[in-house]
């Protein structure tokens, strides 16, 4: 009973409790102990106990980093402007699900792009049809049909866009447009779209030269358009020069129509002779009168290379049908075959390198024949129905690209740049 006693008047003095009959104007409703008044001195109680447990500690109020927001519209902004940018809105569309926020948002910035290049930058956006269709599709699912309507309105598609502005009662949009459209719809612009679309039509058909007059013509009569601008300079991009490689199977053969042929250790040689003791370019092959080929030596100390075993001695030398070099202990084999050479080193026979003495090329692949023939500069695949071409048979002479695949018989042969 008189343990009890002391903690009954230890716990009223700890609460600064008075007598019993003591008023008080504080409030009565705290608990014992409580942090209400910072600034009241400690109680007994936390004196008698905080060497004991200790006062409990605050945690500091630490803003937690926050983690990076993948914003899509800024990645596909850092593309850079023209046909890949828009194929990445077109990807990142696809991938994020309809209805989203980011999938608006997405659209949305698609759609100032599409309209920067149609206004800023005189862009037909009748050649982006499936991109553009791919916007107005995400637009609709935003809600914005009258945005979604304006860009089908740009690429012909006035039916689908009129039901979109009647649909949102866009009635004054629609009229805008049509008249936009109307004042387009004559001039070299409107000869320009029809020279595209002859280029589109002839090039499918495998009239790639034709394609390429009718590509010229629509750059010309609408200079301030840049897509035709950048196809032009694409297809440019892809006519083989005086060098270019086609490959099948393990088979590499660089086809050179620049000569003299030179073989050294150069990267730029016609034959790359991979060897410390060659120099960059340590032979040159030269047309001589009529049909015959050269060897010229092109260092001043030759007397170690060897044509069919004799020295070829500082002086020029004769190519027979076919025979052997030997350049400092590397063996490099030749062959002519009608009006063209062939080389090729001992170390890698399947990498050859050949040229034509006049305007054609046959090529063996794999016992079928593969034949190139120059005009005006330009290079073709000759008629051949055991050529494809995309799966049809080639029945007209083809202008070549590189990138071009053919399939020769049961070989495919691809053509691409030797850089």
């Amino acid at each position: 009973m008189r343990m009890r006693t002391i903690w009954v008047v230890l716990a009223v003095v700890a609460c600064g409790g008075g007598g019993a009959d003591e008023p008080t104007d504080e409030p009565t409703d705290a608990p014992c102990g409580t942090d209400d008044d910072d600034d009241a001195p400690p109680s007994l109680l936390k004196s008698m106990f905080g060497w004991l447990k200790g006062k409990k500690k605050r945690p500091h109020d630490v803003t937690p980093s926050a983690a990076p927001v993948d914003d899509p519209v800024q990645r596909i902004l850092s593309v850079p402007r023209g046909i890949a940018r828009l194929d990445a809105f077109q990807e990142t569309l696809q991938s994020l699900p309809s209805g989203t926020a980011g999938h608006r948002g997405v659209a949305m910035a698609f759609h100032r792009e599409l309209t920067k290049l149609a206004e800023g930058a005189a862009m037909d956006l009748s050649l982006l049809k499936s991109r553009v269709q791919h916007c107005a599709n995400a637009l609709q699912e935003a809600g914005e049909a009258a945005l979604a309507g304006a860009l089908l309105a740009k690429i012909g598609k006035r039916y689908q866009a009129a039901q979109l502005f009647l649909e949102v009662g866009a009635i004054e949009e629609l009229e805008a447009a049509h008249a936009a459209i109307r004042d387009e719809e004559g001039g070299e612009r409107l000869a320009a779209r029809k020279a595209y679309e002859s280029f589109e039509g002839l090039f499918a058909v495998g009239l790639r030269k034709d394609a390429l007059h009718a590509l010229q013509e629509a750059a010309k009569l609408w200079p301030e358009n840049p897509l035709y601008e950048e196809i032009k300079n694409r297809f440019f991009a892809r006519l083989p020069q005086e060098r270019f490689r086609l490959s099948f199977g393990r088979t590499t053969v660089d086809v050179c129509h620049r000569w003299p042929l030179t073989i050294g250790r150069g990267q730029e040689a016609s034959l790359l002779v991979q060897s410390p003791l060659v120099s960059r370019v340590h032979l040159r092959l030269e047309r001589g009168d009529g049909d015959d080929v050269l060897v010229v030596p092109a260092v001043e100390t030759p007397g170690d290379v060897l044509v069919d075993a004799l020295p070829l001695a500082g002086r020029s030398q004769p190519l027979r049908d076919s025979g052997l070099i030997d350049l400092r202990g590397v063996e490099i084999g030749y062959r002519r075959q009608g009006l063209q050479v062939e080389l090729w080193t001992a170390l890698r026979p399947d990498h050859r390198c050949m040229a034509p003495l006049g305007d054609e090329l046959a090529l063996d692949v794999k016992g079928s024949a593969l034949r190139l023939l120059r005009r005006d500069g330009d290079l073709f695949v000759q008629e051949d129905p055991g050529v494809l071409v995309a799966g049809t048979p080639l029945e007209r002479d083809l202008l070549l690209l590189l990138q071009d695949a053919l399939a020769v018989g049961s070989t495919r042969v691809t053509v691409s740049s030797t850089s």
